[in-house]
């Protein structure tokens, strides 16, 4: 087994990194796991679509609010990005919707594949990772590489809060424009998922989920377009509750994302940049995308959510415009 090493030392608000080379970096405060990415996962089968992901994700008060490989959509691994549909190939992971046809499994799943750090920073004013990926079809072939960015916006134990940042920029590298597609797009109503996607916990269901529009529910939710959206895993026996909210970030198109919410039957929520209309990726464009999940102590209301957003808009200067960031968040370039 490889050691793990510490990056730097403990940097901003006393979070330290802890890296097992070739497998997973955790962000550590006091001694506890905030949260894990796992770069590489040798448990998920190929069918599922290996990709990395955030497992677990953690409040600072202890309660794990992620899900992992469940029975009923094993590929569902915890906060990821990923694509039901880029071009022919599944990113998703597991079955792909066939308009006719319904859900079948084809020998189409990709992997998204860690390629290699282009950085790791650890710092008294700094905590970020930058990664390059590649997505991979089943035949072998790059169709999408990938800037990745996971960064630690800051730390507010008055909140019982934490916030991290995910930023995502997917390059086509075919021959060929790409269609981006979700199961909406090709006639199943309702079912827009795209993108990053959280599935939660086991006892992070049934849930409440709000948007910052005021729609309550799934149904109200899923499909709408909000800047934010609010959902609260129930207390449980031995566990507190809890509420994470997710934020999507300015952007030149199709801002804010229509959301994915599912919070009765299972907990899965995502901020689809594709729900119902397909996008085409020109051949060399790359498609910028990024989201902000805070991950709270305690059943948050309307205004509490508010204020939480409020405060984390002012730390690290992320509440400047997305064109000064030393990162622009266009919404695509050639």
């Amino acid at each position: 087994m490889t050691a793990k090493e510490e990056i730097g030392s403990p940097a901003l608000n006393g979070i330290q990194l802890d890296h097992r080379a070739g497998r997973y970096i955790e962000a550590r405060e006091a001694g506890s796991v905030l949260f894990r990415y796992v770069y590489f996962d040798p448990e998920i089968l190929p069918n599922e679509t290996p990709k990395p992901y955030i497992h677990p994700l953690v409040t600072l008060g202890g309660r794990e609010t992620t899900g992992y490989r469940p029975k009923d959509h094993p590929w569902h691994v915890g906060l990821t990005m990923t694509i039901p549909a880029v071009g022919d190939d599944n990113f998703w992971g597991g079955n792909t919707y066939v308009p006719g046809e319904g859900y079948i499994q084809l020998a189409n799943n990709g992997t998204i594949r860690h390629e290699a750090w282009a950085g790791i920073r650890s710092e008294p004013d700094e905590v970020r990772m930058d990664e390059e990926l590649a997505w991979v079809s089943i035949a072998g072939e790059r169709v999408l590489t990938e800037s990745r960015r996971i960064s630690l916006v800051g730390v507010a134990r008055e909140l019982g809060a934490y916030a991290i940042e995910l930023e995502f920029a997917l390059t086509n590298v075919t021959d060929g424009d790409l269609p981006l597609r979700s199961p909406a797009t090709k006639g199943l109503a309702g079912m827009g998922y795209w993108g990053m996607h959280w599935r939660g916990s086991l006892t992070a269901h049934p849930g409440s989920v709000f948007s910052a529009t005021g729609e309550r529910g799934d149904a109200d939710i899923t499909g709408r377009r909000a800047e934010w959206i609010a959902y609260t895993c129930p207390a449980v026996a031995g566990e507190a509750p809890a509420t994470l909210i997710f934020l999507d970030l300015e952007r030149e198109e199709r801002f804010p994302a229509q959301w994915f919410a599912r919070s009765d039957s299972m907990a899965s929520i995502t901020p689809s940049f594709v729900f119902d209309e397909p996008y085409e990726l020109r051949a060399g464009q790359t498609l910028r995308l990024a989201h902000r999940v805070i991950v709270c102590d305690g059943e948050l209301d309307r205004g509490s959510v508010t204020r939480t957003i409020a405060h984390f808009k002012t730390l690290s200067g992320m509440d400047a415009p997305a064109q000064n960031r030393d990162q622009p968040r266009s919404s695509h370039e050639q």
